[in-house]
């Protein structure tokens, strides 16, 4: 049979593993807790990442639509200017036509201007009385009629040179004008086109640059995305490593616990074959709590054959020593009530419980949950009576429990 003892001393070593196994697992639990602190540290870093790179991205897509649109609009532009030199250098032949023209103008202008010269000298020197003169210096008609003829041929002559010069000057002017306004219309357009493409060229070297900038900073977002990936994947390791230390610790300290619980069973089993008599002030207590109503107290004329313990609804109620159920029903006034025999002519009650956990003729041991306790048989607080007998006579309690 276990003394006193060995019970003590196995239940010492059942404290002692606890203790012992405590702060590794208050340890393992903090480096867990902290570890899924950092995941969760690194989940929101990668969510804000990734907006960041889908921000980017869509910034990027952007740029390329209109840089897209950009070298369509200089290619377009392109093709104009390509025309216009097209049409430059179609016109080149009309304005070498006009060129030769303009030189052949000049050509005749500068024989027209050298004959009116010499014709202005000419009547210069006649002066403009000479056909009067030479009616009246000459004698004879058919000589004076003769010169006549040629003044007015040589006058004929003169006017037909000067419109002849007046229609190359018109000529020349009109053919000018020709030349500078085809040409300029073309340049000029021309001009008008080159600026909007330089223009443009200089927006598409922009969003290059700003494209460049785009590719740079998803090309970082993605390095960093890729490194926190890495670090949360290690941590999930290290998490999962601690995880399953504790497991496994957890699995021994059971296993030792469930040992050490079957050893304490056995010492507990070993203990209860002591006689309950030898047990006056060393049986444990029935249930946590506090003594609210003392044995021999009386109400409404009724002395108290036990006492009552204030606890918590539905917590455990404990069998004080081994023995065997004898009775375990309602009755009124105690509501739901289990009786143990312990030998020898004595007995324990345990009522107002809210759930009994065995029945007649089940074997219990010390410190085995019998019962939940609660408020049955019209209590109004939730407690347990406990109460000893000895032959049928009752006793009290508070003097067989430990202090």
């Amino acid at each position: 049979m276990l003394k006193r003892g060995d019970l003590f001393r196995a239940l010492l070593s059942l404290s002692l593993i606890i203790t012992l196994y405590a702060p590794f697992a208050l340890q393992a639990a903090q480096s867990t807790q902290s570890a899924k602190k950092e995941l969760k540290g690194l989940e929101r870093s990668l969510t804000k990442l990734q907006k960041a790179l889908k921000k980017e991205r869509a910034k990027r897509s952007k740029e390329e639509q209109a840089l897209q649109k950009d070298d369509q609009r200089i290619s377009q532009l392109g093709s104009q200017i390509s025309g216009i030199d097209k049409k430059l250098k179609g016109l080149s032949k009309n304005l070498a036509n006009f060129l030769e023209k303009k030189s052949h103008i000049e050509g005749q202008l500068s024989q027209q201007q050298q004959i009116l010269s010499a014709l202005l000298k000419q009547r210069y020197q006649l002066g403009e009385q000479a056909p009067l003169k030479l009616l009246i210096k000459q004698k004879d008609p058919e000589q004076v009629s003769r010169m006549l003829v040629y003044f007015e041929k040589i006058r004929l002559h003169q006017t037909a040179q000067v419109e002849a010069y007046k229609a190359l000057l018109a000529q020349k002017q009109t053919n000018d004008v020709d030349i500078d306004e085809t040409q300029q219309a073309l340049i000029n357009q021309r001009e008008s086109i080159e600026k909007a493409r330089k223009k443009l060229q200089a927006t598409r070297v922009q969003r290059k640059k700003n494209l460049a900038l785009s590719d740079k900073k998803i090309a970082k977002n993605r390095t960093k995305i890729a490194k926190l990936a890495a670090d949360k994947k290690r941590l999930n390791t290290v998490v999962n490593s601690i995880q399953k230390a504790i497991n496994k610790q957890k699995l021994a300290q059971q296993a030792a616990q469930k040992k050490q619980q079957q050893r304490a069973l056995a010492a507990a089993k070993a203990a209860d074959k002591r006689p309950f008599k030898q047990l006056k002030g060393k049986l444990r207590w029935p249930a946590k709590g506090k003594i609210v109503r003392s044995f021999g107290s009386v109400e409404n004329n009724l002395k108290y054959d036990g006492v009552f313990i204030r606890t918590k609804q539905r917590s455990p109620v404990y069998a004080v020593h081994g023995g065997k159920i004898v009775f375990s029903d309602w009755l009124r006034s105690y509501g739901m009530v289990l009786i143990v025999d312990h030998g020898a002519g004595y007995l324990t009650l345990y009522g107002h419980n809210d759930q009994l956990n065995k029945k007649v003729g089940d074997k219990v041991y010390s410190g085995e949950t019998i019962a939940l306790a609660g408020s049955s048989g019209g209590n109004s607080r939730p407690g347990l009576y406990f109460a000893i007998r000895r032959n049928g006579k009752t006793t009290n309690p508070k003097s067989w429990l430990k202090k």
